[in-house]
């Protein structure tokens, strides 16, 4: 679902009617399935180096962290954030059953887990001019690989 959103995203830097720009982000969510929360914590434990998760042990881990980069866009003083979070879930499906003939009822369907892994890549707040309206493809495309590299080798400085 990414690349068609790219082509999108950067035909609409391209039109006249695109307003000017001070920040800009890309977010996504990405699910690597798991078979259960502890192959999930340890699959976490992998991409997540600079922490120390005990699988067999833990529930409920959350990891938030922004790791900010200078921009290679060439714009002097452009920070960009990555921030992340990491999670293992477990999506499950519910049904509520009404019946004419009795009392509804609730059904569930085994769950799933996975490792969940949020991603808000963006310019940095401090910036208040406005981004060169000829690079905002550039500095959208740049945005867009920090998410594919955090996806690809997990949290690195």
């Amino acid at each position: 679902v990414v690349e068609p959103f790219i082509q999108l995203m950067v035909r609409w830097f391209g039109l006249e009617s695109c307003p000017a720009i001070v920040r800009l982000a890309f977010g996504a969510v990405v699910f690597h399935p798991v078979e259960t929360k502890d192959a999930g914590y340890r699959q976490l434990d992998a991409y997540l180096p600079s922490v120390q998760l005990d699988a067999e042990g833990a529930s409920d881990f959350l990891y938030k962290i922004n790791r900010q980069r200078p921009s290679d866009s060439g714009v002097p003083g452009l920070v960009l954030n990555r921030l992340s979070t990491w999670s293992v879930s477990m999506r499950q499906k519910l049904g509520i059953v009404i019946e004419q003939s009795g009392p509804a009822y609730v059904e569930f369907e085994k769950g799933a887990y996975a490792c969940r892994l949020e991603l808000d890549i963006n310019t940095g707040q401090g910036r208040r001019e406005e981004l060169p309206r000829d690079s905002l493809h550039r500095h959208f495309l740049e945005l867009v690989e920090l998410a594919k590299e955090i996806v690809a080798k997990g949290d690195i400085p």
